[in-house]
């Protein structure tokens, strides 16, 4: 028996996404959730995008997705602020955003907030 088959293999520094961000993901400390961050995302596709927001946990993350179509070679900022009003001291959260390209396209932001266990995050045991 004798298998044939096709494969593509690419860089590392090549994307295979129609949209590239710059940060990959943020790394936020206590106090930075006074002012919002801001990721930007650029179209690397030869035909115009949306972007929709279509996972965020609200406990913790506002996420605000610009309406603006995306031209070609052309970048967008999504902007992201961390709830005050969230339960935890500590977390690890993430959003999804979906492009409006031939295949949907989906790319996860993960968003991490302070460092180690905080003393709001304790385990209650019975």
């Amino acid at each position: 028996m004798q298998l044939k088959f096709t494969a593509y293999v690419y860089p590392m520094d090549v994307p295979t996404s129609p949209l590239v961000s710059e940060p990959k993901k943020l790394n936020l400390d206590i106090g930075d959730d006074e002012r919002e961050h801001r990721i930007s995302f650029k179209n690397i596709t030869l035909d115009t995008i949306q972007l929709e927001l279509v996972w965020n946990d609200e406990r913790f993350l506002d996420v605000q997705v610009p309406d603006a179509s995306i031209g070609p070679g052309e970048r967008t900022e999504i902007i992201v602020k961390v709830n005050k009003n969230r339960r935890k001291a500590r977390f690890e959260k993430s959003f999804t955003i979906q492009a409006s390209d031939k295949d949907k396209t989906r790319m996860t932001v993960p968003v991490t907030f302070g460092k180690g266990p905080g003393p709001t995050d304790k385990v209650k045991r019975k």
